[in-house]
């Protein structure tokens, strides 16, 4: 088999819904044999923890941490641009709450994409629902950003991930590996140490 990529495939759709159904959870389940033989080449989500740690704490509600962690970063990245830029501060200042503003669909579309069956679920609790229900709605949203939006596509997106999700799940359970479902956690330049503010003589040299 060779890889072309300026050719372009196209093949016959599901003649019925359940055939089409079928298709989507297979994929899905397709995923967890070719994470065990790739590696994190396929993980679902890729993410540094500070990043992952500021979302998070915007859905619970407690957007502080999420301040002090863009914070840190923006002071980090404003010294590294000192001798580089003419306003090192505002330069830092763009860049990082762009990064961190933009971060938020892709992460949610790859939140929709793999794990939508546990937003689902947990959008039946009541203290979780407005949190799940906003992700979902972020990451299925996030599908169009290149092309027009049909209402009658959103139905159909939604059942598009959540029957691939559930193929995710059965897939790792039938090969006994969470590779598929495991998300990649890439480096940051801030340590725990910055986020705690403290110096580098405080005994805690941790990074993450």
């Amino acid at each position: 088999m060779r890889y072309l990529a300026d050719v372009e495939v196209t093949h016959r759709a599901r003649p019925t819904w359940h055939r089409w159904l079928q298709q989507r959870v297979q994929y899905g389940n397709s995923s967890s044999e070719l994470a065990v033989r790739h590696g994190d080449r396929l993980a679902p989500l890729r993410a540094d923890p500070w990043t992952l740690i500021a979302w998070t704490s915007l859905l619970a509600r407690n957007p502080m941490l999420g301040v002090r962690i863009a914070n840190v970063a923006r002071d980090a990245l404003q010294e590294r641009l000192n001798d580089q830029a003419d306003d090192p501060r505002a330069l830092a200042n763009d860049v990082i709450s762009r990064t961190m503003v933009r971060s938020g669909a892709p992460l949610s579309r790859a939140l929709v994409r793999t794990y939508g069956p546990v937003l689902l679920l947990a959008a039946l609790h009541p203290r979780l629902r407005r949190p799940a229900l906003g992700v979902f709605a972020l990451g299925t949203a996030w599908r169009w950003r290149h092309q027009r939006l049909h209402l009658q596509d959103i139905p159909l997106a939604i059942v598009d991930d959540a029957a691939y999700g559930v193929g995710v799940f059965h897939g790792a359970w039938r090969s006994r590996s969470l590779a598929a479902l495991r998300p990649k956690i890439t480096k940051s330049s801030i340590t725990l140490r910055d986020v705690l503010g403290l110096d580098k003589g405080d005994g805690i040299s941790s990074r993450s």
